[in-house]
């Protein structure tokens, strides 16, 4: 009788010993699952972020560009500009003109 007792508790035992190595094995999985995403949100920003990186250095040439190109066009419309009006080509000889009719930078 003894004997028939100590079998069925060492079951009992073993039963329990399995269920919680089940357990166990779930909740590693559960986390191996957890890791994996977290791996391809961090890769996912990795992305983003050098997405955004591209995106601010394409602007940034964009501004450059157009900070040039507003330059060139001051200088074309301005005073001190090329003087190709008014009969007045000292452009070459003298430097730009301060005026159409003015004196010439030296």
């Amino acid at each position: 009788m003894a004997y028939a007792l100590t079998t069925i508790a060492h079951a009992l035992v073993t039963m329990t010993h399995v269920l919680t190595t089940m357990a166990h094995a779930l909740a590693t999985m559960a986390h191996a699952l957890a890791t994996m995403t977290h791996a391809l949100t961090t890769i996912a920003h990795a992305f983003a972020t050098m997405t955004h990186a591209l995106a601010t250095l394409a602007h940034a040439f964009v501004t450059r560009t157009h900070a040039l190109t507003t330059m060139a066009h001051a200088l074309t419309r301005s005073h001190i500009g090329p003087c190709l009006s008014h009969n007045d080509l000292r452009l070459n000889q003298n430097g730009p003109c301060l005026s159409y009719n003015g004196p010439c930078l030296s």
